[in-house]
């Protein structure tokens, strides 16, 4: 059982294909220039999986070591560097939840709870859920609510608030976006945020095959 993303166990064949096939915003579409040749370039390295890639491209100094030895540029291994690292990004602060209850967010910070990922691990069962309730004097309804936001918040550039609009629409697990269709998903999700106003960004249809491929890279561990 992980929050996060096990970077292990994913191989850098099969992050050289997430890439190629990935919706990117402008900053980031030099990684799909030249894909096959920069690549080839880092197997040579003996780099197995995307671990060992971060370890590589961890700081300035160890991107300009590696670029020397790859002759592949800066720019694109600092721009690699911050696709790897959003991979570990979605640890969001319980504060940030503003339709958590004030006094819920008290207990949780007196629990030492400050994270989806301190929180997560603590809900992923209906027995733990109704004991972590009666531990905090909450309710089992709020405390599923906390779960499930939890649960879509792993996945990467999921918001508080795009999560909420996620647990209020008929996605509210990674296990249901694993299975949407995009068009579906992306209907359902701006159906309920017309219905709610809780986000007030614009919902990019282009993100929805995203949110499914990344869904595909989480384990489902809870048990809603």
């Amino acid at each position: 059982m992980s929050y996060l993303i096990d970077l292990k166990n994913i191989s850098i064949n099969d992050f050289k294909k997430r890439l190629r096939n990935q919706y990117m915003i402008k900053s980031q579409l030099i990684l799909k220039e030249d894909i096959d040749q920069h690549f080839k370039k880092i197997q040579k390295m003996n780099i197995k999986n995307l671990d060992e890639l971060q370890k590589h491209l961890k700081t300035k100094d160890k991107i300009n070591s590696f670029s020397k030895e790859t002759s592949l540029p800066i720019n694109y291994l600092s721009v690699l560097r911050r696709e790897i690292n959003s991979y570990g990004m979605q640890k969001r602060k319980i504060k940030d939840f503003s339709v958590i209850d004030g006094k819920i967010k008290k207990k949780l910070e007196a629990q030492g709870i400050k994270t989806t990922e301190d929180l997560y691990s603590l809900l992923l069962t209906k027995k733990a859920r109704k004991n972590f309730a009666d531990k905090l004097f909450i309710s089992e309804d709020e405390v599923l609510f906390l779960a499930k936001l939890c649960e879509v918040c792993r996945l990467r550039y999921v918001t508080p608030e795009f999560g909420v609009i996620m647990i209020n629409s008929s996605y509210d697990s990674i296990e249901k976006i694993r299975k949407a269709n995009p068009s579906k998903l992306y209907d359902g999700l701006v159906k309920t945020n017309t219905k709610n106003k809780i986000f007030k960004g614009k919902i990019d249809s282009n993100y929805m095959q995203f949110l499914i491929d990344d869904a595909h890279l989480h384990s489902l561990d809870i048990i809603l």
